[in-house]
């Protein structure tokens, strides 16, 4: 089952511990230079603040309907300068009978819900960058941000605050809910597990043109920076904070089964219309629909994402149709009952005893024979795998466990070999050094029917995987109205 894996290792190495945002993969001065902005801490509050209050606009909705092209274009005009702020005094014009009054409404709402993601994106990096500048003049504002219900400006403006006050800042604890998505899988998994990452620092430009081996130099920022703000600035900020993985008991190279579910938090509604970057349907035509009321996109011939809310998403991956759809719909129920047939699942819960499914990695299965085909799997019929936090790296530790000794240790030699392999030729590539790096940590030990693998992950790692699997990606820049960066790839400066 090779489908998606390129798309859930990204997704499994942005996650990490130091709670990297999107937006936080920006420098706060690139962004600024990219807005040819001049920094200043009046124009940083203007811009971190709320947008004022517009009076009541239904007189200039009126003159949308007027006979003269003069008075119904001064009205446009007037209403587009008052900006997105006026989108929910717009609901009534969005629903008019008169065609005029209705036509110039969309065009107005179309207008700003294209800046609305500029907007607040502009007011994420106002409030962080405060922050950064420890601006104790504008501690008043950013107080008054923290009760906000914008998506991320309270926490943004909790961080900026601490920050100025000189105090660590510390995420809220999400893991309860991670964790209980668990509990939302439906049965017959041969292999789960969750993350809540890889890292232990941030991911930053800087870092991953590092990991490249080429400089973070002014101009390699300043494209990186570009080529984020295309794609940020049309779905907004995104979060993930968890990841929780299930591979079906009959996984096979056409057969089976795979789910992914994110947890975090990102604006649905604007990932879903965004879902042609990620798309590669073999018609070329991104399909769209709609189960018992949860936004569906099919992103490839096997692949189909869910957008039960603006905190999860839920990626359904199957070669077979039925099977796809068979688990879209035992999801849905799921989310509807709070839990799926995995509590029913005895194997499964067996699986589960052998972990520590509050561990920041953890993963455990059982093999299938098709799976074991393969020389290195080949006398493993199960196994456990753990990580724990450490102050500036992850340990991780994984156990197998074979019926035929004999097997499980060819096994382990299998995996040594590939291990010295990677030692000697990963680190003659720069980008590839750090992977070279983890294998020298990696220790493998085989005694009779158990074996056990040991290894760390430290800071860079997350950031050398990332840079070798975004080219694999093919992540395309989604075009603006005009067209403009459609069908760009995502550049990663030193490739």
């Amino acid at each position: 089952m090779g489908y998606g894996i390129e798309f859930l290792m990204a997704l499994i190495i942005l996650l990490n511990g130091a709670r990297t945002d999107l937006l936080d993969m920006l420098p706060t001065a690139a962004y600024w230079e990219a807005k040819r902005v001049t920094v200043s801490e009046a124009q940083l509050e203007r811009d971190a603040g709320p947008d004022e209050e517009n009076g009541a606009i239904d007189s200039l909705v009126a003159d949308l309907a007027s006979p003269e092209f003069r008075v119904r274009d001064g009205a446009k005009k007037s209403l587009k300068g008052m900006g997105p702020s006026i989108l929910p005094q717009l609901e009534g014009a969005l629903n008019s009978k008169t065609p005029e009054v209705r036509a110039a409404a969309v065009e107005i709402a179309r207008e700003f819900e294209a800046r609305t993601k500029e907007r607040a994106v502009r007011r994420l990096m106002a409030i962080r960058t405060l922050g950064e500048r420890r601006e104790k003049g504008a501690l008043a504002l950013l107080k008054s941000l923290e009760e906000s219900k914008e998506m991320f400006v309270a926490e943004y403006a909790a961080r900026a605050v601490a920050r100025i006050e000189g105090r660590e800042w510390e995420a809220p604890d999400r893991s309860a809910s991670i964790r209980g998505d668990l509990q939302l899988l439906p049965r017959h998994a041969g292999i789960v597990g969750q993350t809540t990452g890889l890292a232990s620092a941030p991911i930053t430009l800087e870092t991953l043109l590092n990991a490249t081996g080429v400089p973070g130099n002014g101009e390699a920022i300043s494209q990186g920076t570009s080529t984020l703000l295309r794609i940020v600035e049309r779905t907004g900020n995104v979060r993930i904070d968890g990841l929780t993985f299930a591979l079906s008991e009959d996984a096979g190279e056409t057969s089976g089964w795979e789910i992914v579910m994110l947890r975090g938090q990102f604006d649905a509604a604007a990932l879903l219309a965004s879902a042609r970057a990620l798309a590669h349907p073999a018609d070329g035509n991104v399909r769209y629909s709609n189960e018992l009321g949860i936004r569906v996109v099919q992103t490839d011939v096997d692949t189909q994402i869910m957008f039960p809310s603006d905190q999860l998403a839920i990626v359904v991956m199957a070669d077979e149709d039925k099977d796809r759809i068979a688990r879209m719909i035992a999801m849905v129920y799921a989310l509807r009952a709070g839990h799926g047939t995995m509590t029913t699942d005895k194997e499964v819960a067996g699986m589960l005893k052998g972990v520590d499914t509050t561990a920041p990695l953890w993963l455990t299965g059982r093999l299938n024979a098709e799976e074991k085909k393969a020389k290195l799997l080949g006398g493993v019929d199960s196994f456990a795998l753990g990580g724990k936090r450490e102050k500036d790296s992850l340990s991780v530790s994984l156990r197998a466990e074979g019926e035929d000794g004999e097997k499980l240790k060819v096994s382990a030699e299998e995996l040594n070999t590939e291990i010295q392999w990677g030692k000697q030729t990963l680190p003659q590539t720069a980008s590839l050094a750090p992977i070279g790096g983890f294998l020298r940590t990696v220790r493998v030990q085989s005694a009779g029917r158990s074996a056990t693998v040991s290894g760390e992950i430290r800071p860079d790692l997350p950031n050398a995987l990332l840079v070798n699997f975004l080219p694999l990606l093919e992540l395309k820049v989604p075009s603006d109205d005009a067209g403009n960066g459609a069908g760009q790839p995502i550049a990663v400066p030193g490739q």
